[in-house]
Parts: C-alpha cells; structure tokens; sequence
C-alpha cells in the first residue's frame, strides 16, 4: 500500500527575534527572525506537491517561501540490539553509512520560483540541479534556516550570513555532503553556549534562502 509520503510546507515568518538574545552581532543593520514551518498538505509523489503547490491559494501574507520534502527513509544500514527480557528489538544504532537524508527537496520563494532543490545521489551529493536555480555564490549575504533550544523552547530561526565556500564532499549523510561554509553575522543563546556555535559553521546547501526574500 502506498502512502502519502512528499509533504508541503510554508516558511512563515513570525517576527523580529527578541534582542536579548543575540550573543554576538558582526553586522549592526542585520537582525535574526523567528520563523514557523507549517504543512500544507501529503502528497503520493514530487509531481503531485508541485501541482498542489502551484493550486495553493494562500491565506497568509507572511510567506516567505515554500518547501516540498520527499520521503525519509533512510539509507545505509542499522544496527538492532534485542532485549535481554523479550528478543524484541529495543534499541537502534546508526552504522556510520546509515543516513537519513529526504530523497528529495525543494524551496521555492513566496512567488512559488524555485530558489533551490536536493536529490539523493551516492555517486553526486545532492544529486542534479534544477533549470533556474538561484546560483548561491562565496560573498553572498545570505539567510540560514537553524534551531535551537532556549530551556525547553524550541527556537526556529533565521540567520544571517556570509558564503566563505561551497562544497561537495564524500561522506555517508547525503543531504550534509552538498553543503556550505558560512559565517554567521549574528548569534543566538541557547541551552549549550551560543547557535551557530563557529566563526565558520557548515550547512547544507539546501538550508540557504537569498538574503532580498525578506525585502
């Protein structure tokens, strides 16, 4: 039986994030925003979320772009330990080739423009690129999507920050190979220190939104 596996998400965003808990700040004129991801709805395959997304008539006016995830499987192998009371199964360890990168993803801004997409490759992190993509280049401004906890509250935030590099690298998790090097403008306090917690932090490609999609 099939299930309705690829969801669609808007990125809404919220409001100006609380000043108080900016750590550092490079930039004087940037600011971090909290944001909420919402679902709009599961789909069967990529080609039904885009129709959807391309019917959705939006009712909130604080879109800031749109997202389509495919199905998370996993990848790569796992490790079952049985109960030493039952033989069930009650513990899993990840083997260091196990990964659990979506098999596919895609942004798009509030316009429904694609901004960026991922597929699951082995042979070619982040698999194929789509036509019109916008092209992420070192010494772009840019916004990074993260979290973080602040005691038991689950902070969904948007950065800003500057390209240093882009990169592919061979590693088990998919999604973490196709990735980019930036430099946090602002951080945040959080439960163990500060979010980012370098000068230079890496992040999936897939996690970045150009910095004009808030003006």
């Amino acid at each position: 039986m099939n299930y309705p596996e690829v969801s669609l998400y808007k990125l809404r965003l919220i409001s100006k994030g609380d000043e108080s808990l900016i750590a550092t700040r490079q930039d004087e004129t940037e600011h971090f925003y909290n944001v909420s991801l919402d679902i709009i709805g599961n789909y069967y395959s990529l080609e039904e979320a885009e129709e959807a997304l391309k019917i959705h008539q939006e009712t909130d006016n604080n879109v800031i772009a749109y997202k389509i995830i495919g199905p998370e499987h996993g990848h790569g192998n796992s490790t079952f330990v049985e109960s030493e009371t039952d033989s069930i199964p009650d513990e899993v360890f990840e083997t260091d080739d196990y990964d659990e990168s979506p098999e596919f993803q895609l942004v798009f801004d509030s316009n429904r423009k694609i901004i960026s997409s991922y597929f699951y490759d082995t042979n070619n992190p982040g698999g194929k690129r789509l036509e019109n993509e916008f092209a992420f280049n070192v010494g772009d401004k840019v916004w990074m999507a993260g979290s973080c906890y602040i005691e038991d509250n689950e902070l969904n935030i948007l950065l800003p920050a500057i390209i240093k590099s882009i990169s592919h690298k061979k590693q088990p998790l998919n999604i973490e190979s196709d990735v980019a090097i930036v430099s946090p403008l602002i951080t945040v306090k959080c439960n163990w220190g500060e979010y980012p917690e370098s000068d230079d932090c890496e992040i999936p490609r897939i996690d970045l939104l150009p910095h004009n999609i808030l003006r």
